[in-house]
C-alpha cells in the first residue's frame, strides 16, 4: 500500500458471495466481489462468470513443404453474430482432466481433427481467451508435421463436421493480414510462426 492509503493496483479484498447458476457443459457463476481501487475506494462489483476448464491449440507446419494445418468448422456463435459461422482454426480442445498436460491434448486433437501425427512441439504462450468473464486459459503450441502422411483411414470425428485444411504458410499469414483469420488464438499463432520462422512464409505452394 503506497501513501495516502494508495496502491499500485486495484485488490480483491474479498468474494462476498458466489452462486452457482448454471451447471453444464460449462458452469456460470454470479460473483459478488469486493474491490480496493489504486485511490483507495472501495467497491462492489458483480461479474457473471462461465468456467469449462483449460484448453489447447496447435499449428503444425511442415518445415520442408512450407505448408500448415488448419481445420475449418461451424461455430454458431460466430454465425448468431451476424457473420460466416465456418470460420479456419487452429486445431483446438480442452485439457482433459484425467491428462492436464496441454501438450496431450494438442497431440490429440491434432491427430483426431487432421489425421497427422505432430512432434517437436513448442510453448508459445499461455492465454485468457476473455478475462472479462471467462476463466478459461489457452495454451499455444507449435508443432511439426510431414505433409501427406495423413492416417490411410482417417474419418475426422464422428460427432462433429471438421474439414482439414493445408495450405502454404504464406497463404495463411495473407489471410490474416487482410483479416479473414477471424479465430484470436489461430491469429496469434500465426503470426508467431511468422516471427519464430520466418523463411517458412518464402514458399510457394
Amino acid at each position: 500500500m503506497g501513501n495516502n492509503g494508495r496502491s499500485s493496483r486495484t485488490e480483491v479484498v474479498e468474494i462476498s458471495s458466489s452462486e452457482r447458476v448454471y451447471d453444464g457443459w460449462s458452469r456460470i457463476d454470479r460473483v459478488t466481489a469486493r474491490v480496493r481501487r489504486r485511490d483507495g475506494s472501495d467497491h462492489t462489483l458483480r461479474y457473471e462468470i462461465r468456467d469449462h476448464g483449460s484448453a489447447a491449440a496447435v499449428l503444425p507446419y511442415d518445415p520442408v513443404a512450407g505448408t500448415v494445418l488448419m481445420v475449418r468448422q461451424l461455430r454458431l456463435p460466430v454465425h448468431l453474430a451476424g457473420e460466416d459461422g465456418w470460420i479456419l482454426e487452429a486445431c483446438a480442445g480442452l485439457v482433459d482432466p484425467a491428462d492436464p498436460h496441454p501438450e496431450a491434448t494438442v497431440v490429440r486433437e491434432a491427430f483426431e481433427e487432421t489425421g497427422h501425427r505432430i512432434h517437436d512441439l513448442e510453448a508459445v504462450a499461455g492465454v485468457y481467451s476473455s478475462p472479462g468473464s471467462i476463466t478459461e486459459k489457452v495454451y499455444l503450441f507449435l508443432a511439426q508435421y510431414r505433409r501427406g502422411t495423413a492416417a490411410s483411414d482417417f474419418k475426422g470425428d464422428v460427432d462433429e463436421d471438421i474439414e482439414p485444411v493445408e495450405m502454404s504458410a504464406e497463404g495463411a499469414w495473407r489471410l490474416a493480414e487482410v483479416g479473414k483469420i477471424v479465430d484470436l488464438k489461430t491469429l496469434a499463432l500465426i503470426h508467431s510462426l511468422h516471427a519464430r520462422r520466418p523463411g517458412l512464409f518464402l514458399h510457394r505452394r
